[in-house]
């Protein structure tokens, strides 16, 4: 009879969890890590024992048995936790080293400062100027003020200060700019006042700046071919007329020769212009800018040297015209006086009476002759 088949079921498949699996899993990594560490102790056991046989061929007979090593198994967590650890103290560390460099750097500074300060160098400078004409070097940079015991690099923070000294303190200079070139020098750029006109004084000739002030008396053989006289005394009104003269056209002030105080009791800012062409011009300080403009217009139509009024509007006259009434009055005075040293006669008193009244038709008659109507330019 056939063997009747046994009623045992099979063996189901077990199934395994994650755990399981990983566990199962490292049990095998650590085993194969185990056969490696036992491979690697063998090969090192191998290695010692062949040099021994090597340093002592004669006595092969005394080798002395190796100890077999065991080192402490480690773990993978364990070596990624070390290494994780020493990342973060090398990163500390680099992180510290990174934070101190900038004292060090600092201190380092300071202490190369200190000893460049005990050094002669660091007091030795130089100076240079240029755009000077009227002011030499060696003044200009006196009045800079700037001492040899300065240390050369404090020049470079005040050199703004350097500069408005040497401004405020020669009248030559409208502006300076101080400019610092590697290692020690120094440039100093000046950019002088520009000449309006002359003064003329006991002293001399004396250039009256566009800044309305007055420099140093000049040589006669230093003055220009042409050039503008001021007779001025109060600088106030120097200064107010610099700044209209700056204001007008050039080729209008270049005909002007001469200007001075008309000593005017009506009108006391009442200035006379001379002019190159033998004209003159009476004109307020105060309306200066507005009316001397007028005058291209006015020359047009004089025929004589003339006095052109501005004063009060504008009219042109001469200087003949002006002084004909002068001269009938000096006439009226002089019958006058004939007259009256008479020994008392009738007769001559009735003469000098009859040669009054026919000078004084005489010079009415002179002064209606030649005093023509003003030119009135609106």
């Amino acid at each position: 009879m056939p063997k009747k088949k046994s009623d045992t079921p099979e063996k189901e498949e077990v199934v395994l969890t994650e755990w399981q699996k990983r566990n199962l899993e490292f049990l095998k990594k650590r085993k194969e890590d185990e056969e490696e560490q036992k491979r690697i102790n063998e090969k090192l056991r191998l290695d010692k024992r062949s040099k021994l046989n090597i340093s002592s061929p004669e006595e092969p007979q005394n080798t002395t048995k190796i100890k077999k090593l065991h080192f402490p198994k480690i773990s993978k967590p364990k070596i990624e936790k070390k290494q994780k650890k020493e990342k973060i103290v090398n990163s500390l560390a680099k992180t510290n080293r990174i934070r101190t460099a900038p004292i060090f750097v600092v201190a380092f500074l300071v202490i190369l400062v200190s000893v460049f300060l005990l050094t002669p160098f660091s007091k030795q400078k130089t100076i240079t100027v240029s755009g000077n004409q009227h002011t030499p070097d060696d003044i200009l940079i006196e009045k800079t003020n700037i001492q040899k015991n300065d240390y050369f690099f404090s020049l470079i923070f005040k050199h703004k200060a350097i500069e408005q000294r040497l401004a405020a303190e020669d009248v030559w200079v409208k502006t300076a700019q101080m400019t610092y070139q590697f290692p020690n020098k120094f440039h100093i750029q000046v950019q002088e006042n520009k000449i309006i006109a002359y003064a003329h004084t006991k002293q001399g000739y004396q250039p009256v700046l566009e800044t309305g002030k007055k420099a140093d008396p000049v040589n006669s053989s230093e003055l220009p071919k042409h050039f503008l006289t001021i007779n001025l005394d109060k600088e106030d009104s120097i200064k107010l007329l610099i700044k209209d003269l700056k204001a007008l056209d050039p080729d209008l002030i270049s005909e002007i020769q001469v200007i001075s105080l008309a000593d005017s009791k009506t009108t006391p800012d009442l200035l006379l212009l001379d002019m190159h062409d033998g004209n003159s011009i009476r004109i307020p300080l105060s309306k200066f800018k507005e009316r001397l403009p007028f005058y291209k217009q006015i020359k047009k139509n004089l025929k004589e040297p003339s006095i052109v009024d501005m004063e009060v509007g504008v009219y042109t006259t001469t200087s003949t015209i002006e002084s004909t009434p002068v001269k009938a009055e000096d006439t009226k005075n002089k019958s006058t006086d004939k007259t009256q040293t008479q020994n008392g006669q009738v007769a001559e008193n009735s003469q000098g009476q009859t040669n009054n009244s026919n000078t004084n038709q005489q010079g009415q008659q002179i002064a209606t002759e030649q005093a023509p109507n003003p030119q009135n330019v609106n």
